[in-house]
């Protein structure tokens, strides 16, 4: 009987702030400090927007590279999907709650997908 392949679709974790709170080692950090974060902010319209407006984005919409955070300056569609397969088998960090949506899901996707939209 043949085994079932193991899943490399990454796992969400919540970033968080509190007293000996430690990212897995292996996780990737994916929040708007990162390249990997949404140019979209939750704030202005609402997370399901942000999650719209990204996944649009990350399709071919728009320009190629977008205002980011202060951290980052811009982010690129380009850069994102050329560097999807490093994203698969690791958890994804974020600040969202775990059990609302998240562009890290759009991230997960894809990467599990293993190729472009």
């Amino acid at each position: 009987m043949a085994s079932t392949p193991t899943s490399t679709v990454p796992a969400r974790v919540r970033l968080s702030r509190a007293s000996g709170w430690r990212m897995p080692d292996n996780a990737v950090k994916v929040d708007r400090t990162t390249r990997w974060g949404n140019p979209f902010d939750h704030r202005l319209r609402g997370r399901a927007d942000a999650i719209r407006r990204y996944t649009a984005w990350i399709g071919g919409e728009g320009p190629d590279e977008m205002p980011a955070g202060k951290r980052v300056g811009t982010v690129s569609r380009t850069w994102v999907l050329e560097h999807l397969p490093e994203l698969a088998g690791h958890p994804l960090a974020c600040w969202c709650p775990l059990d609302e949506a998240c562009h890290a899901d759009v991230l997960t996707r894809l990467a599990a997908e293993g190729e472009r939209p």
